[in-house]
């Protein structure tokens, strides 16, 4: 795969994020998650945002590893999770 094909997939998939990034802002996101039981305490390390971010992300993977997991958590948004790691905790 060429440089340039890789970056525009980068840069698309970028836009696609954002944008249902932007979307999930508009959602009470944290209402919901508080009231269909959820969300039961305020996340720590990982925004809801991030965390409904990546299962969209996630949604087409056939076969999900504890590490790609992470990954893509890590890949949508501002978490420490590719710092410590999934094992690790505070």
């Amino acid at each position: 795969m060429s440089t340039s094909y890789s970056r525009s997939i980068a840069q698309t998939l970028a836009a696609n994020l954002q944008q249902i990034r932007s979307q999930l802002a508009q959602l009470d996101a944290q209402a919901l998650a508080r009231q269909s039981g959820f969300l039961q305490r305020q996340p720590r390390k990982i925004p809801l945002t991030d965390f409904l971010l990546a299962l969209v992300a996630l949604a087409a993977e056939a076969t999900l590893s504890l590490e790609r997991i992470t990954a893509v958590i890590s890949l949508a948004g501002p978490s420490d999770l590719h710092q410590t790691g999934p094992a690790q905790t505070a």
